[in-house]
């Protein structure tokens, strides 16, 4: 019995171990999986994965308004009734989401590339901090 306890308690030891390493593999292949990172801070990487990330929120916004309305007509028609709160949610939803897509899909081109490319200037800010933070912990 205690043999099978001590081969267990071994078996365990050797597992986790083995686990974590591997996790921390995981963590650093994805962290080099990212362009901007992988690049070493290379700008234009990062401004069209901003790019990218700005139009798929408006993306995002259409389709929250879309789902919001369709829960109101359903509403309206019988089929899945809401409660009041919920209701009230959802419409003043359909209004907030639509001011907020309205502002997205009215920011000129140069606009939109001034917030691009203040947000890269503070993700390489970000990034010098974190490897000065490092090297002074070396």
């Amino acid at each position: 019995m205690r043999l099978f306890v001590f081969v267990a308690v071994l078996f365990a030891t050797v597992t986790t171990g083995a686990l974590a390493a591997e996790r921390s593999r995981d963590r650093r292949s994805r962290s080099g999986r990212s362009g901007y990172r992988r690049a070493g801070g290379d700008k234009e990487r990062m401004a069209d994965m901003l790019r990218e990330r700005h139009e798929q929120r408006k993306e995002k916004m259409a389709e929250m308004i879309e789902e919001r309305k369709s829960k109101l007509a359903d509403h309206s028609a019988g089929r899945k009734l809401l409660n009041d709160e919920e209701h009230e949610r959802f419409s003043r939803q359909i209004v907030n989401f639509g001011r907020k897509l309205e502002q997205l899909n009215s920011m000129t081109d140069a606009e939109r590339e001034d917030m691009i490319a203040h947000e890269v200037d503070m993700m390489d800010r970000m990034k010098e901090r974190e490897r000065d933070m490092f090297r002074r912990d070396l």
